[in-house]
Parts: structure tokens; sequence; C-alpha cells
């Protein structure tokens, strides 16, 4: 994976964000508009969704998936998703 080097900025949450909301939303736009398709194409992908203009960006994992985002929004708070699984991770106890 090739990173190439761009200023991380600190994000700031609004003082209303509503996580919930925010998770609600995210999955939504997946199941409506992604999911299908990528299912069949980026299965075990990460993607990393920006829920005001709906757009994503794949990853192999969380750290790609974000640094592909963070290359066109700076400045944007993201969602992440595992394309066909659950979770992104998962642990064994």
């Amino acid at each position: 994976m090739k990173i190439d080097h761009f200023e991380l900025k600190d994000v700031q949450f609004p003082k209303d964000f509503d996580r919930h909301q925010f998770i609600q939303q995210a999955e939504e736009i997946y199941r409506r508009k992604y999911k299908k398709s990528l299912e069949k194409t980026a299965k075990g992908k990460v993607m990393a969704i920006d829920i005001e203009t709906e757009d994503i960006f794949i990853g192999d994992s969380i750290l790609e998936a974000g640094l592909n985002a963070r290359q066109k929004y700076l400045d944007k708070i993201f969602h992440f998703i595992r394309v066909g699984y659950p979770a992104v991770y998962s642990h064994k106890c």
C-alpha cells in the first residue's frame, strides 16, 4: 500500500453529534446503495462511508480505507463497514 503524505487535521465532532443516528444513516446508505454490488466484488474489504455525500472509499484495512477517504475529505467523519460481515473486527473470548 502506497501512502502519499498529507496533513491530517483533528476532526471536530459537532456538539449535537448523535453517534447512533450517524451509524444508522451510514448503514442505511450501505444497504440501499452499495451492499448488493460490493458483496459480489469487494467482500471482506473495509469501506469508509461519508454520510453527507454518500461517497465510499475501499481498502484492505480501516487504515487504508480511512487514508483513501482523507485524501478527498480532510475534515469529514466516516463510518467503517467490512463488506459482507456484521462487524469490522471480532474478538474471541
